[in-house]
């Protein structure tokens, strides 16, 4: 099934925060008419968030709408979303509670929240949603649980966190 190597491609690429060859990957896998519409589903939601993370907001807005419109609404879907919204931290949150609801375990979702109450500056809540159990060897949730204790004042836990993030293989600029 090549749709979905582009896709286990385009991952990989984005795991490796190499976005523009990721979008490279899941454009291919689109352009060869996935039939899954599942598939369809998580290639276009993958799209939306690398096309943000681009700073194309617009083309990911657009990928998100064809992903939730067309298909069924998901847990990851609606994780993807909301990540993709935090420049509307409501929209974020409200999406996120969603995906949470539908799957209270889902980790992405989890880092959805959390992302959204930190941008609504709930920092105990935001950490909450980050139980470390979930997110041990998680290194954007490792950055994002440094964050909120920089703001909270607890500049010692922060480095902590944000050491944790780099060992794990966050190369976030901000962490280098």
């Amino acid at each position: 099934n090549k749709p979905f190597v582009y896709y286990c491609a385009a991952l990989a690429m984005d795991w490796q925060e190499n976005s523009s060859a990721a979008n490279d990957h899941l454009q291919q896998a689109l352009f060869m008419g996935v039939q899954d519409p599942g598939t369809r589903q998580e290639i276009l939601s993958l799209q939306g968030l690398v096309l943000y993370t681009l700073q194309d907001v617009a083309a990911s807005a657009k990928a998100y709408a064809e992903a939730r419109s067309a298909f069924r609404e998901t847990p990851l879907l609606l994780a993807r979303i909301a990540l993709g919204s935090n420049e509307n931290p409501d929209i974020a949150f409200n999406t996120a509670k969603r995906a949470i609801e539908l799957d209270p375990l889902n980790r992405e979702a989890a880092l959805a929240l959390a992302f959204a109450l930190y941008r609504r500056n709930q920092l105990p809540d935001a950490l909450q949603a980050l139980q470390p159990a979930l997110f041990s060897h998680n290194p954007q949730a490792l950055e994002l649980i440094g964050n909120i204790h920089f703001r909270q004042g607890a500049v010692q836990e922060a480095l902590s966190f944000w050491e944790q993030a780099r060992t794990n293989g966050n190369s976030s600029a901000r962490l280098l």
